[in-house]
Order: C-alpha cells, then structure tokens, then sequence
C-alpha cells in the first residue's frame, strides 16, 4: 500500500503579483447591501437611470447583477457633470445605508469615471466598399 500523497510546502517569500490597495475591489449591485456603512465601494456599470433634482442628481447603475444607487451631491458654485443614460461608468464612493434605496444602501460622495468608448466593428462586409452594394430591384435612386 503507497503511503498518502502530501502536499507540497509553501514558502513564506511575497508574491510576485503586485495588488494595488488604492483602488477597492469591484462590488457587484447585489453584494452592495452586504457591504458595511461607511465603507468604499467600486462599481461598474450603465447609467441606468437619471434623475436631477435642485441639488441633488440620483444616478440608478445597472450591472449584470442588478441596480445600485448613486447619489451625486452639488454645492454652490459647483459644475454638475453626470454622463447620460447607456454611458458605461466606473464609480467608486461610500456605501451609505437609506432605506428608500434599492437594496437599503446607496453610494455617496461618488467619483464618477466614464469609461472609454471604442468603435465597434461591423458585423458585415461591403467587399471594401463604404456603403452597400445598388441593387436595381432595392435602389431608392433608380425608377
């Protein structure tokens, strides 16, 4: 009978993979409720929703889990720039517990970063050319 397989020892030395403790882990819409008040999130998502009031602008973010809200604060003299709705974003804020919110938590005193757009390829071929091909039966421009 073979003596059981053990296994093998770890060292103690640091890993060799650099993690950054400025940025928090993403928190998906669903965990935000699990989250402790007052402490950093980071979410990613759609703006979902947007809705301004005076002083006050409520941004409702949806990712593949569901919806958070964001609260977006403005003081006097300050340029309120929140991105339209279906603008992919990445906000990182305080969790901050409200009843009247979804899932009885939102984020506050956010930090609201559009992400990048990149043109997306079409999913069809001219043959090079830019626009479709004339056909005499579809042509607008033909009798």
């Amino acid at each position: 009978m073979r003596p059981p397989l053990q296994a093998p020892a770890t060292s103690a030395a640091p890993s060799a993979v650099a993690t950054s403790t400025d940025a928090p882990a993403r928190t998906l819409a669903r965990d935000l409720s699990a989250a402790p008040p007052g402490s950093t999130a980071r979410l990613q998502g759609w703006v979902h929703r947007r809705r301004q009031l005076a002083t006050v602008t409520f941004l409702v973010l949806r990712d593949r889990t569901g919806l958070a809200q964001v609260v977006v604060r403005t003081g006097v003299g300050q340029a309120l720039e929140v991105p339209p709705e279906e603008t992919t974003v990445e906000v990182t804020g305080t969790v901050t517990a409200n009843a009247q919110a979804p899932g009885g938590v939102e984020v506050t005193e956010p930090v609201i970063t559009p992400s990048p757009t990149t043109p997306r390829p079409r999913p069809w071929s001219y043959g090079g050319r830019r626009s479709p091909p004339r056909c005499r039966r579809c042509s607008t421009t033909r009798p």
